[in-house]
Formats: C-alpha cells, sequence, structure tokens
C-alpha cells in the first residue's frame, strides 16, 4: 500500500509541475500574441500615414507648379482600409483596428478630387492640377 501512495504523489507532483510549465507558455504565448497584434497594426497606421502624406505632399506639389503639371507615384493601400475619402482639402483614410475606425488624414492647400480603391496592394496613381483642384487617381 505504502508503494502505491508514493507513485501516487509522485504522479502528482509530476502533473503538477507539467501544469506550472503549460501555465507559464500559456502566459507567454499571449503576451506574443498581443505584441505582434500590436506591431502588425502599427505598421497599418504607419502604411496608411505615409501613403496619404504622399499623395498630399504631391498634389501640393502640382498645384504650384498650375495647369497641367501631373506627377506619378506609387503608394500602398494596407489591409483593413474601410473607406478613401477626398472632403475638400483633407484626404482622409478611414482604417479598421480591432474593430475600431481609425482616419489618418492629411490637408492639401487646394481642394483634392478623386476616387482611390481600398483593396490591399500598390496602386500607381497620377495626380494632375486643374488650377482649382487637384485630381488624384488610379493609373
Amino acid at each position: 500500500m505504502q508503494k502505491s501512495s508514493q507513485k501516487a504523489q509522485a504522479a502528482m507532483e509530476y502533473l503538477m509541475t507539467i501544469g506550472f510549465a503549460l501555465l507559464i507558455l500559456l502566459g507567454l504565448t499571449v503576451f506574443a500574441y498581443n505584441y505582434t497584434l500590436s506591431a502588425r497594426q502599427s505598421a497599418v497606421v504607419s502604411t496608411a500615414s505615409a501613403s496619404v502624406n504622399n499623395i498630399v505632399e504631391s498634389a501640393n506639389l502640382v498645384h504650384s507648379q498650375g495647369y497641367p503639371a501631373k506627377a506619378t507615384l506609387v503608394i500602398q493601400i494596407p489591409e483593413n482600409v474601410e473607406s478613401i475619402n477626398f472632403n475638400n482639402n483633407t484626404l482622409v483614410m478611414s482604417v479598421l483596428i480591432v474593430k475600431r475606425k481609425t482616419d489618418v488624414t492629411a490637408t492639401a492647400k487646394t481642394k483634392l478630387v478623386g476616387n482611390l480603391s481600398t483593396v490591399r496592394g500598390f496602386y500607381k496613381v497620377t495626380i494632375q492640377s486643374f488650377g482649382n483642384y487637384v485630381n488624384v487617381t488610379r493609373t
């Protein structure tokens, strides 16, 4: 009977050790997941910001040169872009980050008009001055 009790105690200690190790592993996994999720979200916002700022800087440049100045650039549309809106002088790219909408904006010196895709990828964009406004279109 004594041997059986010792075996049971050893098995219980072994199970507790394995359980404790699994608990630590679970904690590390959750931490790593949250860290990578945060980094991915930061990259999405950073990419959106770079694209919006590049478009507005190019729009300001072609506007200062006047009609018929034109520039072509390649922009990257990140994942989870809900909409891209041109509101007078402001370009707004709305990105979904953890089910919340985050607006990335930039303001130009002139009215912006255009239509861009919200599908993730790299796009060639033509930015052309028409005097009192700048047109932004996918080439």
